[in-house]
């Protein structure tokens, strides 16, 4: 499986105002769960995002994301939620991937 790595801001505020303020700042908001760690909330370049889901397939896409303080964590999409007609991710959820 190819590698591919994305990079994230780590911590965001909640809420619908927020989370459309940094979607049209160009960023997608999103949160990784799983595992046995707390969730935790980010934001990704929505173009850097759309780039990677439209050059992998859907088994394929497990991602490595490398945070604003330098530490990594290979996570897969779990759901991506779109505009219903304007085509846009609106937040993403994240899966952490466990070596079991």
């Amino acid at each position: 499986m190819e590698s591919h790595t994305l990079a994230a801001a780590l911590g965001r505020t909640t809420g619908s105002r927020e989370s459309r303020r940094i979607i049209r700042a160009g960023r997608v908001p999103a949160i990784i769960y799983g595992g046995d760690e707390e969730s935790v909330l980010l934001t990704l370049d929505s173009q850097e995002f759309e780039r990677f889901l439209r050059n992998t397939r859907p088994g394929e896409r497990e991602v490595s994301l490398e945070f604003d303080d330098g530490s990594r964590m290979v996570v897969t999409p779990h759901q991506v939620d779109r505009h219903p007609f304007r085509d846009y991710v609106r937040h993403v959820d994240f899966m952490r991937v466990t070596a079991s």
